[in-house]
C-alpha cells in the first residue's frame, strides 16, 4: 500500500473529524431530547441504538465499523449508549403507559384551567358589563351639563354642532 501525500492524510484526518463532530453532537441532542421527555427517546419507537446515532448524525452506520472508528467513535458510542439505557424508559408498554398518565395530567391540568377561566368568565364579565353601563350614563349626565353650560355661557347664543346632543 502506498503512502499518500499529506493532502490525502489531511483530507482522511478532516473526514474523521468530521465523522467524530457529527456523532458527538448527534449524542449531545438525543440526551438533551430525552431530558425534555423525562427519560424516553421520542425518536424510532424509544430504542436508542448504534443505528439510531448514526443516523441522528447522518452518518452511514458502516462508517463506525472502518479503521478509523472501530476502536474510538465506535466504543464511545457504544459506552454511551451503554450507560444511558440506565437513565432510559423502555419498553412499549412502560412508555405507553407513562405518556397516557403524562397526557391525563395534562388533560386534567387543561379542564382546571378551563374551570377557573369560566368562572372568572361568570363573574368578571357581569360586572364590566355593568361599569360600561354606569360610565355610559354617566357620560351622557356629563354632556348634558356640558351643554346646559355652554348656553348659560352664552346667554342663549349656542349654535349646535353636528354631533352634539340635546
Amino acid at each position: 500500500m502506498t503512502n499518500g501525500g499529506p493532502g490525502i492524510v489531511n483530507s482522511a484526518k478532516s473526514r474523521t473529524d468530521r465523522v467524530t463532530n457529527a456523532v458527538k453532537r448527534a449524542m449531545l441532542i438525543m440526551e438533551q431530547e430525552i431530558a425534555e421527555s423525562d427519560g424516553i427517546y421520542p425518536h424510532n419507537a424509544g430504542r436508542v441504538s448504534m443505528a439510531e446515532v448514526c443516523r441522528r448524525a447522518d452518518v452511514h452506520p458502516i462508517t463506525m465499523m472502518g479503521v478509523a472508528h472501530r476502536d474510538t467513535t465506535r466504543v464511545t458510542v457504544l459506552s454511551w449508549i451503554e450507560s444511558l439505557s440506565a437513565k432510559l424508559v423502555t419498553g412499549a408498554r412502560t412508555i405507553q403507559k407513562i405518556v397516557k398518565q403524562r397526557v391525563d395530567t395534562a388533560d386534567e391540568s387543561y379542564r382546571l384551567i378551563a374551570a377557573k377561566f369560566q368562572a372568572m368568565y361568570q363573574v368578571e364579565i357581569p360586572k364590566r358589563d355593568e361599569a360600561i353601563e354606569a360610565l355610559q350614563a354617566r357620560v351622557s349626565e356629563l354632556e348634558s351639563d356640558n351643554l346646559q353650560l355652554q348656553e348659560k355661557l352664552s346667554q342663549g347664543r349656542v349654535a349646535r354642532r353636528r354631533g352634539n346632543k340635546p
